[in-house]
C-alpha cells in the first residue's frame, strides 16, 4: 500500500490499449531527449481504455512509476513526503482534471490541469493536502474521490470532486 490511492472515478473502465497514450504522454514530456532508435515491437505497458493515468515524485525517491485506475501512488509510514504529483485522464472524451497541492513552506499552489505538475521537485517541500476535480463539458456525469495517508495521522477519509484531503497549517506531509 501507499500514500495516495488516488482517483477512481465512479464508472467502470474497460481495460484495452494503454501503451500508445502513454508513449504520447512520454513523447509530450521528454520528447527534447528523444534520439533516433529502432522501436522494440511490443511495450510492456498496462492497458486501460478509459481512465487515470498519474505519476508522484517522492522524496528521496524521485519520480515513482505511472498508476492507473485507482493504484496507490506514495509510501505509507516511510517518513517520505509527497512532493510533486500529476495526474491526466485517458481517452474521456470531453472531460479533464484539474487539481492543486498545498505544499509545505508555500500554501496552496494554483490549479493545473490534465498533467501538469502539482507540488515541487528537488526543493524539499511537502504536499500536505491536495483538492482534485473534473473539468469539461460532462464533468457533472462523473464523480472523482481520493484519499491520501498522512504523517503521524494515517489514512484519511475518501473525498470528493474538488474536496481538500489532506492537512493545512500542521505541517503533517501526505507520504
Amino acid at each position: 500500500s501507499s500514500a495516495l490511492d488516488i482517483l477512481k472515478i465512479n464508472d467502470d473502465f474497460a481495460q484495452s490499449n494503454m501503451a500508445q497514450v502513454i508513449a504520447k504522454a512520454l513523447h509530450d514530456k521528454y520528447s527534447y531527449a528523444l534520439k533516433e532508435v529502432e522501436a522494440p515491437e511490443e511495450v510492456d505497458v498496462p492497458a486501460i481504455e478509459q481512465g487515470v493515468i498519474y505519476q508522484a515524485n517522492v522524496a528521496g525517491t524521485g519520480w515513482q512509476g505511472h498508476k492507473l485506475n485507482g493504484d496507490m501512488a506514495g509510501t505509507e509510514g516511510m517518513n517520505k513526503g509527497m512532493e510533486a504529483l500529476n495526474i491526466a485522464l485517458c481517452q474521456m472524451e470531453n472531460l479533464g482534471v484539474a487539481y492543486r497541492a498545498h505544499v509545505s513552506n508555500i500554501g496552496w499552489q494554483d490549479w493545473v490541469y490534465d498533467g501538469a505538475l502539482a507540488g515541487t521537485v528537488d526543493k524539499g517541500e511537502n504536499i500536505e493536502a491536495l483538492e482534485v476535480k473534473l473539468t469539461g463539458e460532462v464533468a457533472s456525469k462523473y464523480s472523482i474521490q481520493y484519499q491520501v495517508h498522512i504523517e503521524d495521522i494515517g489514512w484519511m477519509d475518501w473525498i470528493i470532486d474538488g474536496n481538500m484531503a489532506g492537512t493545512t497549517g500542521r505541517a503533517k506531509k501526505i507520504e
